[in-house]
């Protein structure tokens, strides 16, 4: 499985983005706070803003605080054909949330006998 490009990068500039979803997040009643979209045409720095939510460079910062809230991640990169599967994204997915500490029970209700025969296998 494929990383991001831009891990252990060092990360300038946009430092101002991390307070834009931090603010998205907690201006919302947590009933309603699914997520955040980040959206861009190419080269604006998707990519680079979620390496750094990822895998953070900075030593202290909101990124850092949004990291702990992070569920799950995936990377879609051009020459890369798995990354860009939709199977493989909802495998990758399912196995992050299992492994979470921000949702009890996710593991569980997914390995029940009724959902563990709609799982496909995996391709190793």
């Amino acid at each position: 499985m494929a990383t991001c490009l831009l891990r252990d990068k060092l990360f300038f500039c946009r430092e101002w983005t991390f307070s834009k979803i931090n603010h998205c997040l907690e201006s919302r009643p947590s009933s309603k706070t699914c997520g955040a979209l980040i959206m861009g045409g190419p080269g604006c720095g998707k990519t680079a803003v979620c390496s750094e939510l990822v895998w953070p460079t900075a030593s202290q910062g909101k990124q850092k605080s949004l990291r702990k809230r992070l569920l799950s991640y995936h990377f879609c990169q051009a020459h890369d054909l798995e990354s860009l599967s939709l199977s493989n994204f909802v495998l990758r997915l399912v196995d992050q949330l299992s492994r979470s500490d921000l949702i009890t029970g996710y593991e569980d209700k997914i390995n029940t006998p009724e959902l563990r025969k709609l799982r496909p296998s995996r391709r190793d």
